[in-house]
């Protein structure tokens, strides 16, 4: 385990108090004579609903990590996961935009760069920057992930790229497709043309509801590459990973997901498969999986909603926290197990498998700390073999 440079630390940590006092000022502004232009809520907000408004949004994730019993060196210590700022723009009750800046880097990254059109019944066209609809945690905000971060299969899973998707949906099912090229952002897998599709159904099944989802891609690329690290993004050493493979020419994804909600209790999998088609040798497959769980013992409930991604939302408080009435927010107990093989005949890139254990609080609907214990198991294949890191971190965030 090793610390990262310290002047670095000393420039995340700067970012993050000015982002604090930019939140702090806003905040002051809420007693201004300004209060019927200006709402922060907690983000700053201008214009009117009939007719045109812009608003900011935002988040900051600052993660604190330590590493216990790893072979390799990996990096710990602390960093700002993810600080992102942008700003959303609407028209009428149809059109809205929006653009957003990760600045958590050395370099300032685009994230969302779209345009959308909602007709506010079955339908949306989103054109731009955008993330294809592909996988439960890829849909969903990175914000409201049940982990600090999402599962090993998420290498499987297309990064933001340059394109369209529409999106139809009913009391019950929803349909997205959608056509793709390279992105704005560095892309280790080198993307030419893309097709993505995703559909759902949900079901009433004892009082809950259940979710049934299958996916798919189909991409035309010069190269890819698929790695995972051991739950934690601070380190730059992978546990597993197939190396550059520069002779793909097209990748075939498979992805199948389900998610039972009732009351206060979540359960949902994920799997995916992934077959790269190679110029000069043969086709190489890789899969994944995982199963988690999910319990606010607070006793908030878990919202399904088909317009926004089909999918359960992030739990929300129902009583924000304030001591002097007793309310504490909400407070969440989850648990997983994934695995992940990179190996195949001609692809070694070995396999792990971790179990992770975790505990959310959420003070406010914006606010949210979370605690994560993983330990992961890699084999001989992997980058460091039988590497069985011990990885603890806790995260702050801020979403505005």
């Amino acid at each position: 385990m090793r610390f990262e440079n310290s002047k670095a630390l000393e420039m995340r940590c700067f970012l993050f108090g000015s982002a604090m006092c930019v939140l702090l000022s806003a905040d002051a502004l809420a007693a201004s004579p300004w209060q019927t232009q200006l709402w922060p809520a907690p983000s700053l907000r201008v214009g009117n609903t009939d007719g045109w408004y812009a608003k900011t949004r935002g988040r900051i994730e600052m993660d604190f990590v330590h590493i216990e019993d790893d072979q390799a060196n990996h990096r710990a210590g602390i960093e700002d996961r993810r600080s992102r700022f942008g700003f959303v723009a609407g028209y009428g009750k149809h059109w809205s935009a929006i653009t957003e800046l990760d600045i958590s880097g050395n370099d300032l990254v685009y994230t969302d760069v779209l345009v959308r059109y909602d007709n506010k019944e079955n339908m949306y066209i989103t054109f731009g920057n955008l993330e294809e609809s592909f996988g439960v945690e890829r849909v969903q905000s990175s914000a409201d992930t049940l982990f600090n971060e999402a599962a090993a299969i998420e290498t499987f899973t297309p990064k933001r790229n340059l394109g369209a998707q529409i999106t139809r949906y009913g009391n019950r099912a929803s349909f997205t497709a959608g056509l793709f090229t390279d992105s704005f952002e560095s892309n280790a897998n080198k993307d030419k043309i893309a097709l993505t599709t995703r559909a759902t159904y949900v079901a009433p099944i004892v009082g809950g509801k259940l979710h049934s989802g299958v996916a798919a891609s189909w991409r035309k690329m010069d190269q890819v590459r698929f790695s995972a690290r051991p739950d934690t993004a601070l380190t730059n050493i992978n546990v597993v990973s197939t190396g550059k493979l520069r002779d793909a020419d097209s990748l075939r994804q498979l992805g199948l997901e389900a998610a039972y909600g009732w009351q206060n209790i979540m359960l949902s999998a994920e799997y995916m498969l992934n077959e790269v088609g190679r110029e000069n040798t043969d086709n190489a497959q890789f899969y994944g999986w995982y199963t988690q769980a999910a319990w606010a013992i607070t006793g908030e409930h878990y919202k399904y909603d088909v317009s926004k991604g089909a999918i359960f939302q992030a739990l929300k408080p129902e009583n924000a926290f304030n001591p002097q009435k007793g309310h504490w927010g909400a407070l969440e107990l989850a648990g997983r197990f994934q695995t992940i093989s990179l190996n195949d005949v001609v692809v070694q890139g070995g396999a792990l498998r971790a179990v992770t254990g975790g505990i959310n609080w959420y003070p406010q609907a914006a606010w949210r700390v979370t605690g994560n214990a993983t330990y992961t198991s890699s084999d001989a294949k992997a980058v460091t073999p039988y590497d069985n890191p011990i990885t603890l971190a806790l995260r702050v965030r801020l979403a505005f």
